[in-house]
């Protein structure tokens, strides 16, 4: 019975974000359909970073008529309103994640594994490119490559 508790609750816990950004979707004078509430659940359950055509796959299952194009002109919207946010991971196409707080990736070029760390560390960086060089950036755009740790141990390891 404590399972079902839990169930409930977490139930409960993704329908009250779901509605949180269907407010700020509101507030900000969109629409509220279908689509837009399928695709904040699907970023919502999601374990990793989604492309466009994943996002599409999954949202299909419940509303077969949606057409792909309607997932870009979502995403696009959700940007603007500052609901969503895209990353490019290397080569491969954007990925995409519900904003909540501005992070930076990191992506081992290795594992593939990718971290999210704090943006206030790039604080200096994103200073000295505006005030040496006058260009504003944004560090959270694109994902930085490198190694990871573990990576790097099991090289120094060999």
């Amino acid at each position: 019975m404590a399972v079902n508790l839990i169930n409930m609750t977490e139930v409960e816990a993704t329908t009250q974000k779901v509605d949180e950004y269907l407010y700020q979707i509101r507030e900000r004078g969109g629409r509220i359909t279908d689509a837009k509430r399928q695709l904040i659940l699907t970023l919502l359950n999601a374990d990793e970073h989604l492309t466009a055509d994943q996002i599409y796959d999954e949202i299909a299952k419940q509303l077969p008529r949606l057409n792909i194009s309607t997932v870009y002109r979502i995403l696009e919207e959700f940007e603007i309103f500052g609901i969503a946010t895209h990353t490019h991971f290397g080569h491969s196409p954007a990925t995409y994640e519900l904003y909540t707080v501005k992070h930076i990736h990191l992506i081992c070029e290795k594992c593939d594994s990718i971290e999210s760390i704090p943006h206030p560390i790039f604080r200096p960086l994103v200073k000295t490119l505006r005030n040496n060089y006058g260009f504003i950036t944004d560090m959270s755009h694109f994902a930085i490559p490198g190694i990871c740790k573990k990576c790097l141990e099991k090289m120094t390891k060999i």
